[in-house]
């Protein structure tokens, strides 16, 4: 790959809204094309034929039989040969899945390894690592509406999720530094408005590229009311079940919550302290994205 190319990567995180963020660089592809500027998302990540030759990448790599380039490289040296010298990734997936986070009640506890292989797949260094946080409990209260709407079988003990230990976003910060020593960490805070996704993406690629296309619905995937969840639980999946569940979250009625007051303002207490300790430096090199704030909310 060309030693000018920019590579920009986003971490996510999981319900920050990314899958937004995804589908409006997906839709204005060829917007961002014209300004020299590739996507790589999960329509391309996840096809079976690239995910399936990088998990056979990542195992000959274990036994240190990789192959170079791998096939993450070889998707970005085509778009850079399609005359895209900045590439962009977007997968919430590389530093871990939802999985061993819910099981453990723990932020990303498999993003050493993980971002490790992030590291050796890449053709080059990238220039910027964006990852969005959000507070503690918005993030369970997300991921277990998602995870009952996916139909996973999720005993959650908000006790439990609530005094966990791995309730800080540290670890994974630490990771992605100690991973990608000399490039910039740029930190965006989740806002569940219209303005987030649009101004987040006009930090990754410039306000120029997406210039006033309509701003993304930032419902996607976001969390139901338990009543429901249940009803949607019982459809199959499918159109029908997608337009009530977008329907239910346009009404912003309040989603399911395994947490009391007590534990929600705990949590939140928490995540406050962390923010501050994360704006005065206490991992290195990493900077606050300061994002526009819709008018209403000034």
């Amino acid at each position: 790959m060309n030693a000018a190319t920019e590579i920009t990567v986003h971490l996510g995180a999981h319900r920050t809204g990314t899958t937004a963020l995804q589908r409006l660089f997906g839709r204005h592809a060829d917007r961002l094309a014209a300004a020299g500027i590739g996507f790589l998302g999960p329509a391309s990540l996840r096809r079976e034929d690239v995910a399936g030759d990088m998990r056979a990448w990542t195992t000959a790599r274990a036994a240190r039989q990789a192959s170079v380039p791998s096939p993450l490289a070889a998707e970005c040296d085509r778009l850079v040969a399609a005359g895209c010298p900045h590439v962009v990734i977007s997968e919430e997936n590389l530093p871990g899945t939802m999985g061993p986070n819910l099981a453990r009640a723990e932020l990303y506890p498999n993003a050493e390894a993980r971002l490790a292989d992030l590291a050796a797949a890449l053709p080059a260094t990238p220039a910027r690592v964006f990852l969005t946080l959000r507070d503690f409990a918005g993030y369970w209260r997300s991921a277990l509406a998602h995870g009952l709407l996916a139909g996973d079988d999720l005993a959650f003990d908000g006790g439990r999720f609530a005094a966990a230990p791995g309730n800080s976003w540290m670890p994974l910060l630490r990771a992605i530094r100690r991973t990608f020593p000399e490039t910039r960490i740029l930190l965006a805070r989740h806002r569940a408005d219209r303005s987030f996704v649009p101004a987040l993406a006009a930090a990754m690629v410039g306000p120029g590229p997406l210039a006033g296309v309509a701003r993304p619905w930032t419902t996607v995937n976001a969390s139901l009311p338990a009543d429901v969840l249940e009803s949607l639980r019982q459809m199959p999946r499918g159109p029908e079940r997608a337009r009530l569940a977008e329907a239910a979250r346009r009404q912003g009625r309040p989603p399911v919550d395994p947490f009391s007051g007590a534990q929600t303002a705990a949590l939140m207490a928490r995540f406050e302290r962390e923010w501050a300790e994360i704006a005065k430096g206490a991992v290195g090199g990493v900077e606050i994205l300061a994002l526009a704030v819709p008018e209403a909310a000034r």
